[in-house]
C-alpha cells in the first residue's frame, strides 16, 4: 500500500485477498468502490476503527489486468469524505490501470529481449 496513513495500514493488518476493496477488485477483476467504509458490513470493526483512526472513509479500486487477463494488481483512491465514483472516474481508473499494466508488460518485453 503506497501513501496510505500508517495508522490505517498497521490498524488493517495483513488482510486476506478479497476483505478490502482493492483485493475484491483483483479477486473478482472488476472495479469495486465502498461509499463508506466506517459504517460498512463488509468490512470488520477492527478494519473499520482502522479507518476511522487514519480517516479514510471511502475508497474505490480498479484491477489493473493483462492483455491475457491476468491481474497483477489493483489502483485505488482512498477518500476522507464518502464517496461514490462517477463513471467518468471508473473509465479513468480503467484506463490508467491498463496504462500500468502496459508498461508493465512492455518493461518485461525489454528485459526478456536483452537478456538473450
Amino acid at each position: 500500500m503506497v501513501n496510505l496513513p500508517e495508522e490505517y495500514v498497521s490498524g488493517c493488518g495483513d488482510i486476506p485477498l478479497g476483505q478490502q476493496c482493492c483485493g475484491r477488485a483483483v479477486l473478482h477483476k472488476m472495479p469495486w468502490h465502498v461509499e463508506d467504509i466506517w459504517n460498512s458490513a463488509l468490512f470488520s470493526e477492527e478494519i473499520r476503527e482502522a479507518a476511522k483512526l487514519a480517516s479514510v472513509r471511502a475508497c474505490f479500486s480498479v484491477p489493473v489486468l493483462t492483455a491475457d487477463n491476468t491481474c497483477i494488481g489493483s489502483l485505488s483512491s482512498h477518500f476522507s469524505q464518502t464517496h461514490i465514483p462517477s463513471n467518468y472516474e471508473i473509465d479513468r481508473h480503467r484506463l490508467f490501470a491498463q496504462l500500468i499494466a502496459f508498461a508493465l508488460s512492455s518493461d518485461t518485453n525489454v528485459t526478456d529481449q536483452r537478456s538473450r
